[in-house]
């Protein structure tokens, strides 16, 4: 026997390297195609800003490898991402190039892929494929983007692979590596369902049909009926189930009014909706799920290990039995539970009566079921393959969602808080898009060669399916013999993906420009089969033979001119229309285009003959394509090169600005010239956390302060807050920093969204018979130029003034810029202190000695407490503000009663007495009787002090006439009975009687002496003088009466280093005690302000916070007769008793 040695084995370093490659023009071809991939996808990869769901990612995965906490959540999608990138940082170093390179490769693997669809689709088809993979908009700009959707591609194409290679070859390495992509692709996005269960329905339906043309084994009859009717009631039950899902969810077929808003990362997921249908939903899928179960078992027993020819019930059962377990969150949700609720319900030890039929006992249960039903089905199905395929699946699975076995709980989040949190997400519907989304938006506008190539495939095979020869009587049904397999339909598999990835995505509640890869995907697959087909059927030979050079050139030059005659009659400005300069140029090139085009088609004419028409029409076809791909490569060049950071493109959403990085850019700059290093303190909100919390990420000294900024967090050189918070900041920054505004975030124009008059196809029939807006748009669709559409719409699309924005304000410490001049106003010479708080050496902690109150609706609680007032018993009376009531507590916060009803005059609900619009004053006469300044009704209503109903008046208007008020907000009364009312929109003070008889009225808009600007609390001492606090001139003003006049003549003022902002928060509020001290709120500015009697300030205190001695935010004050402070704060909808304040 001869036998091998080691010596006579080749080595693989022997053999020529470029035997490897072997190559040919086709894979010199795609090998040029890679290249072109790997330069598109990272080429200026770290340049665009991080948007806000990138920033996300990017830092959770810093997390990773930084100190590696990572812990998987629904709301970032699957683990994957976080792994891979946390792996680059660890390589190469983590900056925004870095961060991306993962998905830049996924993009490169892409374009890669389509070489392996060649036997389905051609030679030329997959090399087109693979073109039309590397110029795509979508596919282009999200490769160089940190999001899910680049890993996607490539998993749904190898998923198509891996089904289309074991269905051709039966070689169980590439069932094995369906498994393989299946779990990476489960821990990559929630959109694997999708996926899955499109392939899935596909595969299922090819093996029903491949059944139903079998010859079943002799004496199984019976079994082939059971076959068909549990099939049957498999499919109808599955059907119902959908169908009640859809309309339990509405998951999204309509749009709503566009609000920009940032969605944060610690949001609670709210619970998907649940109902009585969606317990029959639950029921639907159960029995399809038993008889599904029960008719693979007679498909098993009758045809025995015949059934092993069947390639696509393996693909069915690969795809399937994983998905099982991952599908509980469905049933949970149909129940009534909440399955991402991980928390045991309260026990004394374990109880199981109240622990499984809580939300974590029920999903136990329903996930053990639907992992007993997937090993039954395995069992049943083929036992030692379901075997490996789990060992491969959970090895995956498994070490990604617990990040390598540190986070246990991710086995929970994401085998049922996955599936369960993004369902609930299409409820909410986030984007709000309309159901045209991607049919009239997104695919039009990019994607129009895949879409284009995509319907006419569609009618090929339409016009296939009708036009077959018909049946003649001699044609029967011969049964397909045991051992002779069906046809795999490669092109109608990629087909039905397109068309259920369309219906599926445009159904669902969440629709994002980057879903819009998902659609596209497989439409190219599909398009270059379709330009492959159109290349191998010309007759190259024939055309070298005749000139064909020729025709070559004079195609696409014809086709030029004939779209510019068409585009020129369409336009705004048609030809033959008058003398002018414009009409001019616009005849001359109508002229010029339509006589090119008339000599191409004539010349095309005389050469077409001898080669043969069908051969020119085709060489037009391809012309035609290879235009449009010429258009496509701009737009996505434009889109990932040029536009990257601006909201003029419409395949972004909430992106980020230029701005954000501009900001940084300046922050470094000072910090190293400062500090020689990134040491400078940064200040940040809540409202620009998203990117900024990333690239701050190695700033050493950052003092997050999210939406309640301090003094403390607020005492740093650079403060970067969002346009939320810029009232407060600004109350607390002063005059002692140089501001700067940026856009931080974009959202791209949204006039598509429905309107009531019209439907989408009215708006598009009437914007393209009107030859103005139908040039408009194409100056969108070809130039992204918005300005036309602007002035014809009204409205500014300016990119430095983008409508649909938001907004950043950078703070630089003047002492900071005195030292680096170009962010100051010039060389001038400042004081290198920043000006102190002249309030901050007086300050003292004061704790509440009583706090009351909480969110709500219900007695005792508040939603926006206003103004408050102190009877002489003690009793404590709140506005209720946005509860539209008044509620009176006793002295120590215990509730007594409430009253006021929610009505508006505007709408005829509030005419009668004792209804509220958003009441924020409130004030007791000396006789107990109880005034409440009813704001958005613009009135003031009189009661006893049980609630009673006794008189009101007032109305809106800006007339001048005493009860004609503008959302007053303040009302006071003096011991003689006169009531004082804030008519802050009149900027004045009216006075009346106690029945609501006018008497005068007190100021007018202005600054100087005696003139009010936006005049909110109020005061009266015993004397009868009238205190204002007179907040947008930033001081509080005297008024005493003249006896012989009864006017109200201006007596002082006392200045307040507070109140600068105009939010519509920041309304202060006064009281006086017995000894005349004046109390202040400072609303953003999270304290109390006391002066005494000759208008001295004496102390201070509060912050922002939530404890017992600080703000959410400041309103209402009043003092009681023992000298207790009574505050206040609708921020944490509470009310707070303090001590006196002086001694």
């Amino acid at each position: 026997m001869a036998t091998a040695t080691f010596e006579n084995q080749p080595s693989t370093l022997d053999k020529p390297f470029w035997s490897v490659f072997a190559l040919n023009w086709e894979k010199t071809a795609f090998l040029v195609l890679i290249v072109l991939a790997l330069v598109t996808r990272f080429y200026g990869l770290g340049d665009r800003v991080m948007s806000h769901d990138e920033s996300l990612h990017t830092q959770y995965a810093w997390y990773l490898y930084a100190n590696g906490n990572y812990a998987h959540d629904p709301v970032m999608h699957g683990p994957l991402k976080f792994h891979l990138t946390a792996f680059f940082y660890w390589l190469l170093g983590d900056n925004d190039f870095t961060a991306r390179i993962p998905t830049a490769i996924m993009g490169v693997v892409a374009v890669w892929l389509c070489y392996f669809f060649r036997p389905w689709l051609g030679r030329w088809g997959a090399l087109l494929s693979g073109l039309l993979m590397l110029i795509s908009p979508y596919q282009l700009y999200y490769s160089r983007y940190i999001r899910d959707e680049p890993y996607v591609m490539v998993w749904g194409l190898l998923m198509a692979l891996m089904i289309l290679y074991y269905v051709k070859t039966r070689q169980m390495k590439f069932l094995y590596g369906l498994v393989a992509v299946s779990a990476l692709f489960h821990a990559t996005m929630e959109t694997s369902f999708i996926y899955v269960a499109i392939f899935l329905v596909f595969c299922a339906m090819h093996f029903a049909w491949e059944l139903y043309l079998s010859e079943w084994p002799e004496g199984t009859d019976a079994q082939r009926r059971q076959f068909v009717a549990a099939l049957g009631l498999a499919v109808l039950a599955a059907a119902v189930g959908v169908a009640i899902f859809l309309y339990n969810d509405r998951l999204g077929l309509e749009g709503t009014a566009f609000t920009p808003n940032v969605n944060q990362p610690d949001e609670a997921a709210p619970v998907a909706s649940t109902s009585g249908l969606a317990l029959w939903a639950d029921l639907a899928w159960l029995i399809a799920l038993g008889s599904g179960t029960f008719a693979l078992w007679t498909v098993v027993h009758a045809f025995g290990e015949g059934i092993r020819r069947f390639a696509t019930l393996d693909v069915v059962m690969i795809l399937g039995l994983f998905v099982l377990p991952q599908a509980s969150a469905f049933i949970v949700s149909g129940l009534g539970f909440n399955p991402i609720n991980y928390n045991p319900p309260p026990m004394n030890g374990f109880e199981p009566g109240i622990f499984f039929t809580s939300d974590m006992g029920v999903t136990i249960l329903v996930l053990a079921l639907m992992f007993a039903a997937s090993v039954l089905l395995g069992y049943i199905w083929n036992w030692p393959v379901f075997l490996i395929a789990s060992a491969i699946f959970w090895a995956i699975y498994i070490p990604l969602y617990t990040t390598f076995f540190t986070n246990g709980n991710g086995l929970a989040t994401g085998l049922v808080g996955s599936l369960g949190y993004w369902l609930s997400q299409h409820g909410v519907r986030r984007g709000s898009q309309p159901w045209y989304y991607y049919l009239v938006i997104n695919l039009p506008m990019y994607e129009f060669l895949p879409t284009l190539g995509a319907l006419i495939v569609g009618g090929l095979g339409l016009r296939w399916l009708f036009n077959r020869p018909p049946k003649t009587e001699t044609d029967t049904r011969e049964p397909k013999p045991i051992n002779a397999p069906l046809p795999f339909p490669a092109l109608v598999f990629i087909g039905f993906w397109a068309v259920m990835s369309t219906v599926g995505f445009s159904i669902a509640g969440e629709k994002m420009p980057w879903l819009t890869t998902h659609i596209v995907l497989p439409m190219i697959l599909l398009t270059g089969w379709l330009v492959g087909q159109l290349v191998e059927k010309i007759d190259w030979t024939h055309f070298r033979q005749h000139r064909a050079w020729l025709v070559a050139v004079l195609v696409p030059l014809t086709l030029v001119a004939v779209l510019n005659v068409f585009g020129i009659l369409l336009g705004d400005n048609p030809p033959f229309q008058g003398g002018g300069l414009t009409q001019q140029n616009a005849t001359l090139g109508f002229v010029s285009a339509a006589l090119v085009a008339g000599i191409g088609i004539a010349a095309l004419y005389q050469l077409g003959q001898p080669l043969g028409w069908v051969n020119v029409l085709r060489l037009t076809a391809l012309s035609f394509f290879g235009l449009l791909a010429l258009i496509t490569a701009r737009s996505a060049f434009i889109a990932s090169y040029v536009n990257y950071d601006y909201a003029n493109e419409f395949l972004v959403y909430a992106h980020g600005a230029r701005g954000v990085k501009t900001v940084l850019e300046q922050i470094e700059d000072i910090s190293e010239r400062t500090q020689d290093g990134l040491g400078l303190k940064v200040a940040y909100d809540d409202d620009i956390a998203w990117p900024m919390t990333w690239y701050f990420r190695d700033f050493k000294n950052q003092a997050y302060f999210a939406d309640q900024p301090t003094r403390d967090k607020l005492d740093a050189p650079v403060v970067v807050a969002g346009s939320q918070n810029w009232s407060r900041v600004e109350t607390l920054l002063k005059d002692n920093y140089y501001k700067f505004e940026y856009i931080r975030m974009v959202w791209p124009m949204q006039d598509y969204f429905p309107r009531p008059d019209k439907t989408i196809g009215e708006r598009i029939v009437v914007s393209l018979a009107d030859p103005q807006m139908r040039q408009a748009l194409f100056n969108i669709w070809w130039n992204r130029d918005y300005t036309k559409y602007g002035e014809l719409t009204a409205q500014s699309f300016d990119l430095a003034q983008w409508p649909l924005a938001d907004r950043m304000r950078l703070y630089v410490r003047k002492d900071i810029a005195a030292q680096i001049w170009q962010y100051g106003v010039g060389p001038t010479v400042l004081d290198t202190q920043p000006i102190q708080d002249p309030y901050a050496d007086f300050r003292q902690t004061l704790t509440a000695t009583v706090i009351f109150g909480a969110q709500g609706q219900g007695e005792g609680q508040f939603d926006g407490p206003r103004g408050v007032a102190v009877a002489k018993n003690g009793d404590i009376y709140v506005a209720d503000s946005r509860n539209h009531r008044i509620q009176v507590f006793d002295a120590n916060g215990q509730f007594k009663l409430a009253f006021g009803t929610p009505g508006k005059i505007d709408d005829g609900t509030g005419l009668n007495g004792g209804t509220f619009n958003e009441p924020w004053g409130v004030a007791i006469g000396p006789d107990g009787s109880v005034y409440v300044a009813d704001t958005w009704n613009h009135r003031v209503q009189k009661f006893t002090a049980e609630g009673e109903f006794l008189t009101m008046w007032g109305r809106f208007g800006q007339d001048g006439a005493l009860d004609a008020f503008y959302g007053p907000r303040a009302v006071a009364v003096g011991l003689d009975g006169r009531v004082f009312v804030a008519d802050t929109g009149n900027k004045r003070v009216a006075v009346f009687d106690a029945n609501g008889v006018g008497i005068t009225s007190i100021g007018q808009g202005g600054f100087e002496p005696g003139f009010l600007d936006e005049p909110v609390g109020l005061g009266v001492d015993a004397a009868g003088t009238l205190y204002v606090a007179d907040t947008w001139n930033q001081r509080v003003q005297l008024f005493r009466a003249d006896p012989a006049t009864n006017q109200y003549l201006f007596s002082g003022e006392i200045p307040v280093e507070a109140w600068p902002g105009q939010s519509v928060e920041n309304k202060p509020y006064l009281a006086l005690d017995s000894q005349g001290n004046i109390y202040l709120t400072e609303p953003e500015g999270y304290r109390v302000l006391v002066f005494n009697s000759e208008g001295q300030f004496t102390t201070t205190w509060g912050d922002a916070g939530n404890d017992a001695s600080t703000f959410a935010l400041l309103s209402g004050v009043a003092v009681d007769v023992d000298g207790n402070v009574i505050v206040a704060d609708p921020g944490n909808a509470r009310v707070m008793k303090f001590p006196p304040a002086l001694p």
